[in-house]
């Protein structure tokens, strides 16, 4: 039974959006109580699925856009601003949007990631998310060879800019790595390095390095490439950068296999599912503990020098 039929047991008077089709009903999903018991405490489940979109079927899962998520004064003024970076961003997201969203491995759907309109921070994105805080997500343009933005400098000294006016309200940092990405050019390593120094007091609390990889694959050789990719070349030593070794005894490192999400609701990948998901209330204790104050004369000095 869907998580909608099942809602109608609980609310007669519920009635079905006609301009929000639903998918066919499946009998073979396990039938479950609503009232969960969770380590995160969210948007009651009924609430969350009226608002959000029906979107298709991928492998026997019902897929919904997760709704736009608005903050009130009071939410905005308490919530965790995240930054997210690297490549394939959404799959993290996406992974922890299902998780925070309290969807178990047997239920028949899941919740992608919507972004919100905020015009004067592109080509940042926005994503907000109510779990045990409000968190809201700025995922930064994409890093790879094809993204214009870190090729010109006229284009990356406009994102600098911007970037200036954001960079004191960040919390936590997420780097999110997959085989795309080979190597970091001068301005990508410009980003990071800037982050590494607005942390490097408490890199390991407030800075984490995540590997996009199957459940089969070793974190080791992806850890590994991580080092291959942001120390490919010198970089000069009065842009305050870290050293290899501080780096690696400094930075946590976790691979998640975000992919699962999306995979199936059968078979035997409960295991790894379950295990997604404690590495996921891992990281949210992470980001709802988070503890930084970074001075406006500190933010100031991180972009000393670079719009000369």
């Amino acid at each position: 039974m869907s998580i909608q039929d099942r809602l109608k047991m609980f609310d007669p008077k519920y009635k079905q959006n006609t301009n929000n089709p639903q998918p066919p009903r499946n009998p073979n999903v396990q039938i479950r109580p609503i009232n969960r018991i969770n380590p995160v405490q969210n948007i009651n489940n009924k609430k969350l699925l009226q608002k959000s979109k029906y979107i298709s079927k991928e492998n026997d899962l019902s897929i919904y856009q997760y709704p736009i998520i608005e903050f009130n004064d009071l939410e905005k003024f308490h919530c965790e601003n995240i930054i997210v970076l690297g490549t394939n961003q959404l799959s993290f997201i996406d992974n922890l949007i299902n998780f925070c969203s309290n969807i178990y491995y047997e239920d028949d759907i899941r919740y992608k990631s919507q972004s919100l309109k905020e015009n004067n921070i592109k080509p940042f994105t926005v994503y907000n998310i109510k779990a045990t805080k409000c968190i809201k997500i700025i995922c930064f343009p994409e890093f790879n060879s094809k993204n214009d933005i870190f090729k010109e400098k006229k284009t990356f000294i406009a994102l600098l800019r911007i970037f200036e006016q954001i960079i004191s309200k960040i919390s936590y940092v997420f780097f999110v790595y997959d085989d795309k990405l080979s190597e970091l050019n001068e301005y990508e390593k410009m980003v990071l390095f800037i982050l590494f120094n607005l942390f490097k007091e408490s890199l390991k609390e407030n800075f984490i390095f995540l590997f996009d990889i199957k459940s089969n694959e070793n974190s080791n050789i992806y850890k590994e490439k991580v080092l291959n990719c942001i120390f490919s070349n010198k970089i000069d030593n009065e842009n305050n950068f870290i050293n290899k070794l501080t780096f690696l005894k400094n930075c946590e490192f976790m691979a998640l296999n975000n992919k699962i999400i999306f995979e199936t609701n059968k078979g035997n990948a409960k295991n790894d599912w379950d295990n997604l998901m404690n590495k996921n209330k891992c990281i949210l204790n992470k980001i709802t503990s988070s503890n930084r104050n970074t001075t406006s004369e500190k933010k100031k000095n991180l972009f000393k020098g670079i719009f000369n």
